[in-house]
């Protein structure tokens, strides 16, 4: 299904119109590979030019690249051909491999494409959308991933027209989700960027989405907050200060610019400009966060390193580290956790090439950084060929 084609660029030409670009260690080889999504025009499309479908290129040294979608061909090429606005690489189903979630635009059907391991002429990819339940038919723009009830398995929150689209994981193996639309995230407007973040540090995810109906809609440019309460949302967009404006929306990224432990936002309103929102949330809630950096098998970015959390109460949370989540943008690279009431927590490391650290009880309310431990990196390189 897929012959090699290598070569010197990640593109291998300019595409009429890029719109999303997600990164992600596909084949564990410590080298960052790229997705690159392209809206096409659905009256001209032209399965034939590479440059003009979405592809997935592995960097198989540095410099070198592998398209290892090129010769795919009948629906499978086709489905490289929708008008894709928004994605994200991430071990949904936690099996070591990071796997790849398509939003797409049109009601073209959103797309995910499960990392089953090398082969196939490059390397073997098989897309489970519609039997997982992720194969949702939206107005894709946007993309958060986030373990909003604290049960192990990724829920997915992406965002349309007129409605929007949350999805609560079920199921890791197989993976498995099923569409809530009881809930105040499916909002009534213009959906585009979309966030999960702890923005008062209670331990639970809570929620954002951008908002700007720029013509596609009568409804209003007004961004919204979500409140997660143990698993179930409110809206608090009312109590959320500067954030009640009529203002449209479409990217957004969480940051923390002045290290005070509170998740900040930056949003871009549309032909507008960006602006930074601080957060001056008022609570005695205690918080965590780390930056990672990687080593020798393991990128420099620690994209798709997993760390879990465990506050006394038995609360476990996770993060993922991630590059290119939301849309038309990409998060701070940095991993925060609100503790709640609790000053330590202890947290565990799961490094992108498989090593399991435990790094113990680590305080509250500070900065944490960790390298990929250098006594695993001898010891790997002791037992190379």
């Amino acid at each position: 299904m897929i012959s090699p084609e290598i070569d010197h660029a990640p593109v291998g030409g300019n595409s009429p119109r890029t719109d999303a670009v997600a990164w992600g260690d596909v084949d564990g080889n410590g080298l960052l590979d790229l997705f690159i999504g392209i809206w096409i025009d659905q009256d001209n499309p032209d399965l034939n030019n590479p440059v003009n479908i979405n592809r997935i290129v592995l960097q198989q040294s540095p410099g070198v690249w592998l398209n290892v979608t090129a010769n795919y061909v009948g629906a499978e090429r086709a489905k490289l051909a929708r008008n894709t606005l928004a994605a994200v690489f991430s071990d949904l189903d936690g099996d070591g491999r990071t796997d790849l979630y398509v939003v797409n635009d049109k009601l073209r059907g959103n797309l995910l494409y499960r990392n089953d391991g090398p082969g196939c002429g490059g390397w073997c990819f098989s897309e489970v959308a519609v039997a997982s339940g992720a194969g949702q038919t939206p107005m894709g723009m946007g993309i958060a991933v986030g373990d909003i009830d604290r049960d192990g398995d990724w829920d997915l929150y992406f965002s349309s027209i007129d409605e929007q689209f949350f999805l609560r994981g079920i199921s890791r193996m197989p993976m498995q989700w099923q569409r809530i639309t009881a809930t105040p995230l499916n909002f009534y407007g213009v959906g585009w960027s979309t966030i999960f973040a702890d923005l008062d540090n209670d331990g639970w995810e809570d929620a954002f989405l951008a908002v700007g109906s720029g013509g596609f809609s009568q409804t209003a440019n007004k961004d919204q907050l979500f409140h997660n309460v143990q698993g179930i949302f409110e809206n608090v967009t009312l109590q959320s200060g500067a954030l009640v404006q009529d203002l449209p929306t479409q990217q957004a990224a969480r940051i923390d610019f002045d290290r005070d432990g509170r998740l900040d936002l930056v949003l871009g309103h549309w032909n507008m400009g960006y602006r930074l929102y601080r957060n001056v949330s008022q609570n005695t809630n205690h918080w965590l966060e780390l930056t990672l950096e990687g080593g020798g098998p393991v990128n420099r970015g620690a994209v798709g390193a997993l760390v879990e959390v465990l506050t006394p109460d038995g609360g476990r949370q996770r993060c993922e580290m991630r590059a290119g989540e939301s849309r038309g943008s990409s998060h701070e690279p940095l991993l925060h956790f609100g503790l709640g009431v609790y000053p330590s927590a202890q947290v565990t490391i799961r490094w992108p090439d498989g090593v399991v650290e435990p790094l113990g009880t680590l305080a509250a309310d500070q900065f944490h950084h960790r390298a990929y431990p250098a006594e695993m990196m001898i010891f790997r390189s002791s037992f190379e060929p």
